[in-house]
């Protein structure tokens, strides 16, 4: 079914189809979460390196904050307090 389906819905033809199940079991601990008295959650992460997937990683904190608090505004900070230079990219875009 996919190998008609896909084509129809995407404009074009699949290369392969990918595994579909990720592993549930993963602990996240996020450095700092506060609920400010405007109502808003404030997430800090205090990094001491590059990193180059922060980004991805602050999605992934992203995801899992709201997924918990499904209300209001989350502010995200990565306060970065390393020595080399800073060369982490401050945010995503899709390809």
């Amino acid at each position: 079914m996919a190998n008609r389906m896909i084509p129809m819905l995407s404009g074009s033809r699949h290369i392969e189809l990918l595994n579909v199940e990720f592993p549930a079991v993963q602990t996240r601990i996020p450095d700092v979460i506060a609920r400010l008295e405007d109502g808003r959650l404030f997430h800090l992460e205090i990094q001491t390196f590059n990193d180059s997937r922060m980004a991805q990683r602050m999605l992934r904190y992203w995801s899992l904050i709201e997924e918990r608090y499904p209300f209001g505004q989350i502010d995200h900070m990565v306060l970065y307090v390393g020595n080399p230079a800073l060369n982490m990219r401050s945010g995503l875009k899709t390809k």
